[in-house]
């Protein structure tokens, strides 16, 4: 098993690897797959939607993740995820402004606060919550 984790982690290991590592019945493998930034996009999506919330977060933190999987995590069940996204000034605008309207007061907050962190103004964040932009 200490093996497997360093090759999930490992960004020179094959996609072959990687995706035989994704599937692993030890969600701190999964986790390390979905931290790899050499992790390709497909593995990346089946594994947003893996059943241990620490592995989809995971997948949200992976600085390579595409938009795409990004877009299908701001649905995500679980607030604690949502509220990470909403807490990264590196998402990208449109990830923040949906999170911005999520249906949890703490994600919006949160999101509202990143953004004006990054410079959006009172009257953006009004046009966001009021669904104008």
């Amino acid at each position: 098993m200490f093996l497997d984790y360093i090759r999930a982690g490992n960004p020179n290991t094959s996609d072959g690897e990687l995706e035989e590592l994704s599937q692993n019945s030890d969600p701190r493998i999964r986790r390390r797959v979905a931290e790899n930034s050499k992790s390709p996009p497909h593995i990346l999506g089946r594994l947003c939607r893996d059943s241990e919330p620490d592995v989809r977060l995971a997948v949200a933190e992976n600085p390579s993740v595409p938009l795409n999987i990004l877009e299908m995590l701001v649905e995500d069940e679980s607030e604690d995820i949502r509220f990470e996204l909403a807490e990264d000034p590196h998402m990208p605008w449109m990830v923040l402004v949906r999170l911005a309207r999520d249906h949890n007061p703490y994600v919006s907050h949160r999101a509202i606060l990143t953004l004006t962190a990054l410079g959006a103004a009172a009257n953006e964040i009004m046009a966001i919550l009021s669904g104008t932009m």
